[in-house]
């Protein structure tokens, strides 16, 4: 699997991140086996936001301030970095979106 360059997601409604306004996350990195354990006990949302927490660096007082939206399409973006599996490709070989799914349990 190829390792996908760190992603910028602007965020709908800006929240308190560590005692200053963030409008934006950064997804800096793929999930390893030690977040895929961190993960593995808990439901898809509390997946979702660990992984949010672990791969973008921001703390859980944020992200349980976020609005739901900028959840959901934090979610969406970070799935190529948590997926077991390649992204599905169209007849051309390019990458196609990532369907709206929650990260592996």
């Amino acid at each position: 699997m190829a390792f996908r360059e760190p992603l910028l997601i602007r965020l709908e409604l800006p929240v308190e991140d560590f005692g200053k306004m963030i409008d934006s996350v950064t997804i800096s990195r793929h999930a390893t086996g030690a977040d895929m354990d961190e993960v593995d006990h808990l439901t898809e949302l509390g997946a979702t936001k660990k992984y949010i927490e672990l791969l973008c660096g921001v703390s859980m007082e944020a992200i349980q301030t976020m609005f739901q939206g900028d959840i959901t399409a934090i979610n969406a973006a970070m799935l190529p970095f948590v997926s077991r599996t390649p992204p599905p490709t169209d007849d051309s070989g390019a990458t196609s979106p990532a369907p709206a799914a929650g990260p592996p349990n």
